[in-house]
C-alpha cells in the first residue's frame, strides 16, 4: 500500500508531464485550450510541490553521529544495503567555510577580509530562507591562525552561531533536504537524516528542537563511549549501522501502536 508521499509523488509526475508538454507542433485549432490545460497543471505542480513539503517531515527520523566524514559516506552505503535510505545533512558551516578559504592570507590568518567574506557567503547562504533569526549583530574575532580547513571551520562557526544561534543552519538543512527529496522523487517510509558536525550538548539540542520538529532524533555517541575502539576496526560502519537499525525498528513499533 502506498504511503502519502507516494500517492503524491504520482500526483507530481502526472502534472509535470502536461506542465511541461511541447506544444510547439500543436494544432491551432486546439492549441488554446491545451495551453490552459498547461497552465492548470503548472499551478497545481507548485500546490503539489507544497503538500510534498508539508508530508515529507513525516518519514525523517534525525541522527546525530559522532564520526568522521568518511565512515558517514560508509554508513550511508551499508543502510543502502539494508533497503534505508540515508543522507548527509548539508552544513551551513561548510558552504560559507569553502567561500572563505580562498580569501585567506598566504599566513592563514583569520583576518577583517576574511570576516568579510564570511558575511558575504552568509547572506548567500541565507537566500530563499525565511525563518532564521537573528540574535545578534556580527562580531568580528580577533585575528587568528586557521591552518586546517577544519581550524577555519571552526572560527566560521563561531562567528555565526553568535549571530544566528542554530536557525539559520537549521534552515539551511531543512531547504536543501526538501529540495534533495523532491528532485530525486523520495517517497520512502523513512528518510535517516545523518547530522555529524554538532559539537556540544547545546547545539544537539537546538537541532533537535529546531530541524523537521516533532520528529524523533537518535543520537550515536560510540565514540564517545567504551566501544570508541570499534572506530579503528573494519567492523565499526557495521556496528553503527546495524545499532540504527535497531533503533529504527524500535520507533516503527512505537509508530504503529
Amino acid at each position: 500500500m502506498k504511503n502519502n508521499l507516494a500517492k503524491i509523488v504520482e500526483r507530481i509526475e502526472e502534472a509535470q508531464k502536461l506542465a511541461t508538454f511541447d506544444l510547439t507542433e500543436w494544432d491551432s485549432r486546439t492549441r488554446p485550450g491545451k495551453e490552459l490545460q498547461k497552465r492548470q497543471a503548472q499551478e497545481r505542480l507548485k500546490e503539489l510541490e507544497e503538500n510534498y513539503n508539508s508530508e515529507l517531515p513525516k518519514s525523517i527520523v534525525k541522527v546525530f553521529l559522532n564520526t568522521n566524514a568518511e565512515e558517514t559516506a560508509q554508513l550511508v552505503n551499508f543502510l543502502k544495503t539494508k533497503e534505508i535510505e540515508a543522507i548527509v545533512a548539508p552544513s551551513v558551516y561548510d558552504f560559507i567555510t569553502v567561500r572563505v578559504e580562498p580569501a585567506l592570507r598566504r599566513d592563514r590568518v583569520f583576518d577583517s577580509g576574511a570576516y568579510i567574506k564570511t558575511i558575504e557567503a552568509t547572506s548567500e547562504a541565507a537566500r530563499g530562507i525565511r525563518n532564521w533569526v537573528l540574535n545578534k549583530e556580527f562580531t568580528e574575532p580577533t585575528h587568528q591562525s586557521v591552518p586546517t580547513k577544519q581550524n577555519l571551520l571552526d572560527v566560521v562557526k563561531g562567528v555565526v552561531r553568535t549571530s544566528f544561534g542554530d536557525s539559520l543552519n537549521a534552515e539551511y538543512v531543512f531547504k536543501n533536504i526538501k529540495e534533495n527529496c523532491l528532485s530525486t522523487r523520495f517517497c520512502g517510509d523513512y528518510l535517516v537524516v545523518l547530522i555529524t558536525d554538532v559539537l556540544s550538548q547545546e547545539e544537539l539540542q537546538n537541532m533537535a528542537n529546531s530541524l523537521f520538529p516533532n520528529q524523533p532524533s537518535v543520537t550515536m555517541e560510540l565514540a564517545q563511549s567504551e566501544k570508541k575502539d570499534l572506530f579503528t576496526r573494519s567492523d565499526a560502519v557495521e556496528v553503527i549501522g546495524n545499532d540504527l537499525i535497531e533503533k529504527l525498528n524500535q520507533l516503527k513499533s512505537k509508530k504503529k501502536k
